[in-house]
């Protein structure tokens, strides 16, 4: 009974704080937190449209007047190119920017986001983690990728919190300024069996040899060696 009650009291203080409206799509844009709309499913949606299917599209309403796409961006992006305009929504009201984000990352739906586009959004939600592992990796010269490929970005955010919750950010840092000294800035010595593999590297070595000795000896193995053996470490 009283779970029952909290949970009228929870649906009553989200009726006081959303509206529901029909919104035109030129007020909706997709913010920093959000991931870049995927026009393969775009199009598919398009070409199977039924406008009983669009549900309701989740938004958080700014002081401009504007619209922040918190669920529904595909939705949306099709019902454009099909000139359904505008769309049913349920907007948010009075969310800070921070709010915002920590709900996008909650409102995995249908298009499933990706552990990048969720980490991103804990950076856009100033999530503590999130942050300290960012931090981390531009401390070395890297960053973060944000749909940018190439020299000196880091895709796999699942491997740098795994070693960030399991070893400790010392650990993480020293892990990237190794792969740092030995690869420099190759994409492929920053992948997530590679951060994995040098991470234990580092912890059966750390203290018998220095940085230099450390980085020539994984210049030696190279980077598929070390692939190989973080493989056979996780198929142990």
């Amino acid at each position: 009974m009283v779970a029952l009650l909290e949970a009228k009291d929870v649906a009553s203080e989200i009726r006081e704080q959303t509206l529901f409206d029909w919104v035109p799509i030129n007020k909706t844009f997709v913010a920093a937190y959000g991931r870049p709309v995927n026009h393969r499913k775009v199009e598919a949606m398009r070409r199977n449209w039924d406008p009983r299917a669009i549900g309701t599209i989740l938004l958080s309403l700014r002081d401009s007047g504007s619209y922040a796409i918190l669920d529904g961006a595909h939705r949306i992006r099709a019902a454009e190119l099909v000139g359904y305009d505008p769309v049913p929504a349920r907007a948010f009201i009075d969310l800070t920017y921070e709010e915002e984000a920590d709900l996008y990352v909650k409102y995995a739906t249908v298009n499933k986001q990706g552990a990048l586009d969720r980490f991103r959004a804990r950076i856009e939600a100033k999530e503590d983690v999130a942050l300290n592992i960012l931090q981390i990796v531009q401390s070395v010269g890297l960053d973060i990728e944000d749909y940018r490929r190439g020299m000196g970005f880091v895709r796999a955010v699942d491997a740098l919190e795994l070693i960030y919750r399991r070893h400790g950010g010392d650990v993480l840092l020293d892990t990237l300024q190794l792969c740092h000294a030995a690869w420099e800035m190759h994409p492929r010595a920053y992948t997530g069996l590679v951060l994995t593999g040098v991470a234990a590297f580092m912890e059966r070595y750390r203290g018998m040899a220095n940085q230099t000795e450390l980085s020539t000896r994984l210049r030696e193995i190279g980077i598929d060696g070390v692939m190989q053996k973080a493989t056979a470490i996780k198929s142990v």
